[in-house]
């Protein structure tokens, strides 16, 4: 678990700096003048996050397997070539509409609240925040997780999901940061 948050923080750092990068040029300010501010913001929420985001991996795995389990192996099996077991078609559907929908709807309102909460925000503006960014983020995001969770439930083993999504979650945190200036 540590080693995924530690990748995940780093790549949210990275998100963050290449979005700081993209806002400085767009504004013809230099392009070393970074906000060391919002990077630390980004990575605590990461670390924060994370660990929520393998759970629910996890879950997901666990309650609707990609796989059926293969049967035991039995005295003199051994020697007798072992077939990949066919992917579970509908488990992989559940997973992409329940990620899609509770997975997404959970943590955009974890991002919103969370960052607005280490920005030091009061509960009036988070939950207006919540009100008027909710729907246009997960709008966003029908044009990126949507593959990207087919990809990580057909491909990915479970364990490598989240670090999976926090490579994809580059481009996503690069429009969230600057989404959230």
């Amino acid at each position: 678990m540590l080693n995924i948050v530690v990748q995940a923080a780093a790549l949210s750092a990275l998100s963050n700096v290449l979005a700081q990068l993209i806002s400085n040029y767009q504004e013809n300010k230099p392009l070393t003048s970074f906000d060391l501010k919002p990077i630390i913001i980004f990575v605590v929420y990461t670390i924060l996050n994370t660990p929520i985001n393998v759970l629910w991996q996890d879950w997901l795995e666990d309650a609707f397997p990609g796989a059926p389990t293969p049967p035991p192996i039995r005295p003199g099996d051994e020697k007798k070539p072992v077939q990949a077991p066919a992917s579970n078609t509908r488990n992989l559907v559940i997973k992409w509409v329940l990620d899609q929908t509770v997975g997404a709807a959970v943590n955009i309102g974890m991002f919103i609240a969370g960052v607005g909460a280490l920005k030091g925000q009061g509960k009036d503006q988070i939950v207006a925040s919540l009100q008027n960014d909710m729907w246009p983020i997960f709008m966003a995001g029908t044009k990126l997780w949507p593959a990207v969770s087919v990809i990580s439930f057909s491909v990915v083993p479970v364990d490598k999901r989240v670090i999976f999504g926090s490579v994809a979650g580059v481009v996503w945190g690069i429009y969230l940061s600057l989404a959230a200036k």
